[in-house]
Parts: C-alpha cells; sequence; structure tokens
C-alpha cells in the first residue's frame, strides 16, 4: 500500500488483473498474462500462448521475401489450403533452365555469431522434424508419376546433402541414400532417418522428414528446400533437378514447418504451428509490466527487438522456482537492449525507498532500475564490480553475488542508505534525486545506458520513507514469497533488525519487536 509504482510476477494488491503484457514470437501477437489461483503469474496461460515451436518463418507465405525462388513464379492465396483458408501458394515453372523451387538458407555458423536469430540450432545432440503441405494444383500438366518434389537442405556443391522425394501420383517417400554425388543421408549438418508421406484429403498430402543431429557437428544447415523432381532417383545429382522449366508444373505448397524441441521423436508428423513472420514458435517477450500501485506508471517496451524475454521453447524463465523476466541474457540467446521504460509521469522528487528481486549476471556496469535522464539516476545498480547507487556520485555497497537478492535504497535528499537481504546497510551521500520516469533493465529509458545482464522478479518504489520498522515488513514480505535468504524467527529477526538499526532506546526495541513478531 502508499506505493509510488509496484512491478511483479505476482498479484500484490487485491483487485489486479494482469501482471504483464506479451508478445509471442510465432505471429507477433500480444496478450495480458494474469494471476493464478494462488495469486502468482498465471504460467499455463503463458505457455499456452506462446505455442509451440516452428523454426521457419513465413510458414504460409511462400511469395514473401524471406523465401528465395529458383526458376520459380509464386501465386499468393491460390487456393484452400488443408485448414480450410485461402492462404495455399502456388509454385509454377518458368520456362528457364535450371532448379525449379524455393529455398531459405540457414546457416549455424550465422546463426550462432551477432544475430542469434535463431537460437534453436545449438551444438547438442538432438531429433528433428521437417514438413511441408503439397497438392497438385488445377491446371497442372506434368504426366502421371513425374511429379515430385524434394525436401532437402543446401543447394549448394552437396546437392542438398539431407534429402527426401516425395511423389504426389503415388504418396510414396524415398529417403536419399547415402553414396553418390548427394552426399545423400548423411551431411555434416542433420542426419536424415526416415520421410513418409500423409494423405489430408483433397489432394493434399503432408510430407515430411526427420532424423538426428550429432554433438559434434560442424555446422547445421535446416532442410528448408523444395524444388521439383522428374524421378524419384534416391541419388539425384545436379542432373536431376536442372532442366527446362514447364509451366504446366503447378503445385500447392502450405505450412512449412521445423521442429526441434522436447518430446520430437522424429518418426511421427509433428502437430503444425503457422508462423506469421522471419520469428518462431515457443518464445515470449514481455511488451508492458503493468504498475500494481494504482497510479498508471506501466513499464513498456515498443521495439520488439527490445523486449526481454520470459519463455523459451515453451519453457518459462524461473529463478528460485518463481518465474523471472531475463534482460540481454545469452545463455536465453538474447542479445539486444531489453529494457522497460515510463516517461510520461510527473516528477518524483523528495525521499525514495526502493526494493528489487534482481539477479546481475556479471560484474560488469549494469543497471537494473533506473530513471528515464540523462542525469545517472540509477537506483539498483552495479557499478565498477560494486552494488552500487548513481545520482551524479557513487555510494556503493558490497559486491553482488551470482545468485537473486532483496536489494533496498532508502534516498532522503542527498543521503543514501543502501541494503541487502534484510541487512548490510551502506550509507553514504550524492545528489538528491529526482525522477521524470522509470526504467527497469537500463539505466535511462530508451538510451538503455548500462544494460542490465540479469534477471527481475519484483520492483517496489515508494515516494517516501519507509521506517526501520516497515522496512522490515516489506522486506519479510518478499522475502516469504520467494525465498531469498534464509528467514530468521521472529524475535530474531527483530533482535537483527534493532542491531542493524542501532536502535537503544527500550521503547523503540519494544516497538520493533511488537511489530515483527506480529507479522
Amino acid at each position: 500500500p502508499g506505493a509510488a509504482a509496484a512491478y511483479s510476477l505476482r498479484r500484490l494488491v487485491t483487485g489486479a488483473t494482469a501482471s504483464i503484457r506479451v508478445r509471442r514470437s510465432s505471429d507477433n501477437q500480444e496478450t495480458d498474462i494474469g494471476f493464478n489461483s494462488t495469486g502468482g503469474l498465471d504460467t499455463a496461460s503463458l505457455v499456452a500462448f506462446a505455442g509451440s515451436f516452428n523454426g521457419i518463418g513465413y510458414s504460409e507465405d511462400i511469395d514473401n521475401a524471406y523465401w528465395s525462388k529458383l526458376n520459380t513464379t509464386i501465386t499468393a492465396n491460390a487456393d484452400l489450403a488443408p485448414d480450410g483458408t485461402m492462404t495455399a501458394d502456388m509454385m509454377t515453372d518458368t520456362t528457364t533452365s535450371g532448379t525449379h523451387g524455393f529455398y531459405r538458407y540457414i546457416s549455424s555458423f550465422w546463426l550462432m555469431g551477432a544475430g542469434y536469430d535463431y537460437p534453436w540450432l545449438t551444438t547438442a545432440t538432438f531429433s528433428w522434424n521437417m514438413s511441408f503441405y503439397a497438392k497438385k494444383a488445377a491446371g497442372n500438366t506434368i504426366p502421371s508419376g513425374q511429379n515430385i518434389l524434394m525436401l532437402c537442405q543446401d543447394l549448394g556443391s552437396s546437392d542438398g546433402l539431407s534429402k527426401a522425394l516425395f511423389n504426389l501420383d503415388t504418396g510414396v517417400a524415398l529417403l536419399g541414400t547415402t553414396s553418390g554425388y548427394a552426399g545423400g543421408q548423411y551431411s555434416a549438418d542433420l542426419k536424415a532417418t526416415g520421410a513418409t508421406m500423409s494423405d489430408e484429403g483433397n489432394g493434399w498430402w503432408r510430407c515430411s522428414m526427420w532424423g538426428s543431429a550429432g554433438a559434434t557437428a560442424s555446422a547445421r544447415v535446416i532442410p528448408a528446400s523444395i524444388v521439383r523432381m522428374q524421378s524419384m532417383n534416391t541419388n539425384p545429382s545436379s542432373l536431376d533437378r536442372g532442366f527446362a522449366g514447364n509451366t504446366g508444373a503447378k503445385y500447392l505448397i502450405w505450412g512449412l514447418q521445423y521442429k526441434q524441441e522436447s518430446g520430437i521423436s522424429g518418426t511421427a508428423i509433428e502437430p503444425y504451428t503457422k508462423t506469421t513472420n522471419g520469428g518462431y514458435g515457443a518464445y515470449a517477450f514481455v511488451s508492458r509490466w503493468y504498475d500494481q500501485s494504482g497510479n498508471g506508471r506501466h513499464v513498456s517496451q515498443p521495439t520488439a527487438i527490445a523486449q526481454p524475454n520470459i519463455v523459451k521453447l515453451k519453457e518459462v524463465a524461473t529463478n528460485g522456482g518463481k518465474p523471472v523476466i531475463k534482460f540481454f541474457n545469452n545463455a536465453w540467446d538474447i542479445m539486444y537492449a531489453q529494457h522497460l521504460y515510463t516517461s510520461s509521469m510527473a516528477s518524483l522528487t523528495g525521499t525514495f525507498s526502493l526494493f528489487t528481486v534482481s539477479k546481475f549476471d556479471s560484474t560488469g556496469n549494469a543497471v537494473a532500475v533506473g530513471g528515464n535522464t540523462g542525469t545517472n539516476n540509477w537506483l539498483n545498480a552495479v557499478i565498477n564490480a560494486k552494488f552500487a547507487n548513481y545520482v551524479s556520485g557513487y555510494v556503493y555497497g558490497d559486491s553482488p553475488n551470482t545468485d537473486r537478492n532483496l536489494h533496498y535504497l532508502y534516498k532522503s535528499g542527498s543521503s543514501t542508505t543502501m541494503g541487502r537481504n534484510g541487512g548490510n546497510n551502506f550509507t553514504g551521500t550524492n545528489t538528491a534525486m529526482t525522477l521524470t520516469g522509470i526504467s527497469i533493465g537500463s539505466g535511462n529509458g530508451a538510451a538503455a545506458q548500462h544494460r542490465l545482464a540479469g534477471d527481475v522478479q519484483e520492483v517496489v518504489l515508494y515516494n517516501s520513507e519507509k521506517s526501520f520498522a516497515s522496512r522490515a515488513a516489506v522486506e519479510i514480505n518478499i522475502n516469504s514469497y520467494y525465498s531469498i535468504y534464509a528467514q530468521q524467527s521472529s524475535d530474531a529477526d527483530a533482535q537483527a533488525f534493532i542491531t542493524m538499526a542501532g536502535l537503544t532506546s527500550p521503547a523503540h526495541q519494544s516497538a520493533i519487536t511488537t511489530l515483527v513478531t506480529s507479522l
């Protein structure tokens, strides 16, 4: 009660309906996430909204520039798709000689570089499944038995590496062989071990290829090339796919998908997940953290690439068994300036009391909670390897450890007091503070100064003094929920607080003991 701003992944006040607003990676749709029956974050709804993983972007939009075309014309939304929508694209040969089809080259050499756009390509051993829907389109004049499509990896000198051929006339699927020009079934990237076709009705086939990747693979290229073939030669050379085009070669393509996540058996055709952008499914990012104080000081991030993460491959980020928001964390494949901020608020001046549940992943200069100006209004930060407050001058505490802490900051004018995990007070003097906004995950709003690498679970800011007793009440409440540090008995808590505060008055000691033991 009485907070100037309060952000948490649990319900702090009766009547609060939403904790965060999240964007999912598959189609950039957003939704609010509220609380479960016990007041914690509704992680079931969060995971359900994030959806399943699909490593292919624009899965129903072959006409998009995301896909490179080879002597092929793509007609968007040419016919009904298997789900009954008018979203099936048509692939038609041009008359040019050569390879006819489309592809998306996705190399893990690039993926593991600065982009990290596809973090599910790792060095670990895993199973995978690639699939697409295909159908002979109206006007197709290719003789029966020759309506063949090949799904493969890179269309380079190795002619596709892992590959499978699918006959749309007979429903026969054949896996590439292991010898000859193509390198066939085995590659330096992914090993294909099976292929099949499923009759989806109304002329549609779902074509699938699956396999595994070893931990020692030096590169990984997703099989995201679909080209027309003239025979079911399982050891094709470039001549098998290099021929004069035929404008009667018309095929409907829809629903491309690459799966790699826990539970993939490889042998079964996996449920389809649609993507409508260049991203992938099963990730969720925080676009807004709602202020539960009732003051409307919500912190937001409108730029998708700068939004912090909370779900990766259907896994909710946690620490101590409770959800966290992850900022600028390479372990979760996040590379950019994640931060949330608000700048449209009346200035707050005078006295501040701040409580933050946060984790700093490194000792580099980083700010968990700051203001929204360039005047170095950093409330909860690590500066020069020390827990710090900086308002035109440092006030240092001890070095942060590698796990979560409950950080406390009290500032009245130029006087500053800091503490951690119910104690460890550090005092000093720096410039009085004015807040024209709040930034979480960086030092000041859109500028993202000294970005945080780490986690944040809760931030509560008061524009007033919290007495020793009321500080104890807030910290005990927070620690009881998050279990950050060993909670002493009530009597021990009271005595520790009396000692820390240096209270010598029997009346003050009695008041503290009465308050703390009643919590």
